[in-house]
């Protein structure tokens, strides 16, 4: 009967503590869709569908129901979506990645590649180079052989060793040694050999030229010196010249100086040279540099006609266009207008002007710049045109 009693009692304590435990627990809380942190997750969770945590909640009973069963339910719910937004963007990013890979790869960039050597032309040019310095090389080795010419043309003749008239004293011992001395040709040493008298004088067996009568020196050697009617010309140039040589003519004589690289104000100092050969012709060829270098050609030209005037009045004085070229286009273009320069700046100061009107792009070399072989010729007879003009 004290059994019952007591678990009465106990059954009666616990339905009092549960009523009491469910009083005081505060109501359930409203769960809510979590937001999504961006639009790709927000279109993942559009079509996600929330769990419904109702069902769940009813099947607890009150009596059972505490915040660790709450939470429990709260963070299966929260794990599944979890899942759910990582399958989706694995799906997303796996079909990003397909369009990425079957999309073309962009083009790169237009570099046309560099053009392959032409071996075939660099050879002809270097043999070309080898050429116009052989060329150079002639030239200067003709200069110079002239200038020996001309050295040895105003050499003085030698003397001619004078003659010695032998009287017949002089004569007596001569003759007397030379029969005194022993032949060569004796037969063997058992000849015996005949003493010869040296006390009498021998007679000699020539006869002397008379003391009056002397010997003429043989004549001297002729001097091909230039005839006293023969001009001399002097032309000097840059290296478009290289190629036209000296040449002579019975009216005049023509000297042709190439000085490589040299400009208008170059020539300056070469006409000094040139005018101390005492010309009657000056021609000049340059301006070829000046392009390039921006020398003030008309004042330096100028400067060389007031030098040949100077040092001989009645000078006759030439200025030469400068040639068609095409190695540069920026230059090829002042040409002309040079050259028109020239033209006015010679009927200025009265001198004559060389005009080249035949030489084209068919005289010139490889380097389309100097002369080639119709090129030097065209030059060579614009300037003896004009040179026998003078004379």
């Amino acid at each position: 009967m004290q059994e019952e009693d007591a678990t009465a009692a106990a059954t009666a304590a616990a339905t009092a503590a549960a009523a009491a435990a469910t009083a005081a627990a505060p109501p359930a809380a409203t769960l809510e869709p979590i937001a999504p942190a961006d639009e790709g997750l927000a279109h993942a969770d559009a079509e996600v569908d929330s769990p419904d945590l109702s069902p769940a909640l009813e099947e607890v009973p009150a009596h059972a129901f505490d915040f660790s069963n709450m939470k429990m339910h709260v963070d299966s719910a929260v794990n599944a979506l979890g899942d759910k937004l990582s399958d989706r963007l694995e799906l997303e990013l796996g079909s990003l990645k397909q369009q990425l890979h079957a999309r073309p790869p962009p083009l790169p960039p237009t570099v046309s590649p560099p053009p392959a050597p032409n071996y075939q032309q660099l050879y002809i040019d270097s043999l070309l180079r080898h050429i116009d310095s052989l060329e150079r090389t002639v030239h200067s080795q003709h200069e110079q052989l002239m200038s020996l010419q001309t050295v040895r043309h105003h050499m003085p003749a030698p003397a001619a060793a004078p003659a010695v008239a032998l009287t017949p004293a002089a004569s007596a011992p001569i003759v007397a040694a030379r029969v005194a001395a022993p032949s060569p040709l004796a037969a063997t040493p058992a000849v015996a050999q005949v003493p010869v008298r040296t006390a009498a004088p021998v007679a000699p067996t020539m006869n002397p030229p008379p003391p009056t009568q002397t010997s003429q020196p043989p004549n001297p050697p002729k001097k091909h010196s230039p005839a006293p009617t023969q001009k001399r010309a002097e032309v000097i140039g840059d290296s478009m010249l290289g190629g036209v040589y000296n040449w002579n003519r019975p009216e005049y004589n023509v000297k042709v100086h190439s000085y490589g690289g040299a400009t208008t104000q170059d020539m300056v100092n070469m006409s000094e040279i040139a005018l101390r050969r005492a010309p009657d012709i000056l021609v000049v060829h340059a301006g070829t540099n000046d392009l390039r270098q921006k020398v003030n050609t008309k004042n330096e030209l100028q400067r060389v006609i007031a030098k040949a005037r100077a040092s001989n009045a009645d000078i006759h004085i030439a200025i030469s266009a400068i040639c068609h070229r095409e190695d540069d286009k920026s230059l090829a273009r002042k040409v002309k207008d040079l050259n028109n320069q020239l033209k006015n700046f010679c009927s200025q100061q009265q001198v004559t002007f060389i005009d080249h009107d035949d030489f084209d792009h068919s005289c010139l070399s490889k380097g389309k710049l100097h002369p080639n072989a119709l090129g030097n010729k065209s030059l060579y007879m614009d300037f003896n045109r004009t040179i026998s003009s003078f004379v």
